[in-house]
């Protein structure tokens, strides 16, 4: 058995030695933000971790002046047809790290990355570059396999699960992953396309009895340049996306009613329309507008909306140097009960270097 081992292993040397390594090539990048605003949070707007100070019964204001929590540090590789990349943010945080194989007909992604349902045109940097998240645009970075086929990308995304209102669980049982998908097509000067997702988990309780929860999102969204001048708008519909595992600034998290013993969904839809102008190579001008609005079915329930709006002037000092003064305000209006949630107001800028 040596005997026939070590001519083995010789041969294996010899064509690691002979067959030529493909050559990677690493771009690594880098962004430093600074955020240094001035807040006013009035006093019904619940603490958090963006608002720590509030939650005292009476109206908060300070100024941010901080590092961002998304600057980030990472690469950019590539081999052949094989390409790969990650990036850190603060504190050691894994913001993405994925390959993906350029099979000729399409391309395979394996990893944490941005899933097909992350759609946001805005540019809104309050609240480390919000971009007018949970207030009409949505987010998702998560592990995933995704693949690719001209306009299509079809990703097999990790589930999320959680406990509903009035139902806390005491384990969570899932069998497949959340399914995405988006379909995009261009058009001379208009970029447009169509998305959406599904999942379904159950929660057990503590009883050993289970409950299925189904999350489903389905959206389309469009993008024209005129001239100088840019406008998307995005729209979306969606059930249970308080489950989601991305935020939304309404209450969107189903309900359990133990009258029945069972499961009262929540619905509602989101929107975001920004517009924006290219005045020159050194400045850009941008407004942008969200909102949400979700209800409980449930008797006596009414709408639970969340609105945001701003407006900004990016500044380009230099090659990779900005500068982003951006005043905007975050109203979470009215529960579904019709409890005051009260509004964030903000003024000041961003400072940010890209390296």
């Amino acid at each position: 058995m040596k005997k026939l081992i070590i001519p083995l292993l010789a041969v294996a040397l010899a064509v690691v030695i002979t067959v030529p390594a493909i050559a990677a090539e690493w771009a690594f990048y880098g962004s430093a933000r600074m955020e240094t605003y001035s807040v006013d949070i009035s006093k019904e707007v619940s603490p958090t971790a963006y608002y720590p100070g509030n939650g005292l019964g009476y109206d908060d204001r300070h100024i941010r002046w901080k590092l961002q929590g998304n600057s980030r540090i990472g690469a950019k590789i590539k081999a052949g047809n094989i390409r790969g990349r990650f990036e850190y943010g603060t504190k050691v945080n894994l913001r993405i790290l994925s390959g993906a194989w350029n099979f000729g007909a399409g391309e395979l992604l394996v990893g944490r990355n941005y899933t097909p349902t992350s759609i946001r045109f805005s540019k809104q940097v309050f609240y480390a570059d919000n971009n007018l998240k949970g207030f009409g645009s949505l987010f998702s970075r998560t592990d995933m396999i995704q693949i690719k086929l001209g306009g299509l990308s079809l990703a097999l995304v990790k589930p999320e699960t959680g406990d509903i209102d009035g139902l806390a669980g005491a384990d969570y049982d899932t069998t497949l992953p959340t399914i995405e998908a988006r379909y995009e097509r261009s058009f001379d000067m208009i970029q447009a396309g169509i998305f959406g997702s599904y999942n379904r988990y159950d929660i057990v309780d503590a009883t050993d009895k289970e409950y299925g929860i189904i999350t489903h999102l389905v959206g389309l969204y469009g993008k024209t340049d005129i001239g100088p001048t840019t406008l998307s708008g995005m729209f979306y519909y969606g059930k249970n996306l308080g489950l989601r595992g991305q935020p939304i600034a309404a209450d969107c998290t189903p309900n359990f009613n133990p009258a029945d013993d069972d499961v009262d969904d929540n619905d509602g839809y989101g929107y975001a329309l920004t517009l924006g102008c290219k005045i020159n190579n050194m400045f850009t001008v941008e407004a942008g507008y969200g909102a949400v609005s979700f209800k409980d079915d449930v008797p006596g329930a009414t709408d639970d909306k969340a609105c945001s709006y701003y407006l900004q002037a990016v500044i380009t000092l230099a090659k990779g140097i900005y500068l982003t003064p951006e005043i905007g305000i975050l109203d979470y209006k009215e529960d579904s009960a019709g409890n005051d949630e009260g509004d964030v107001t903000y003024f000041g800028a961003q400072w940010k270097i890209s390296f």
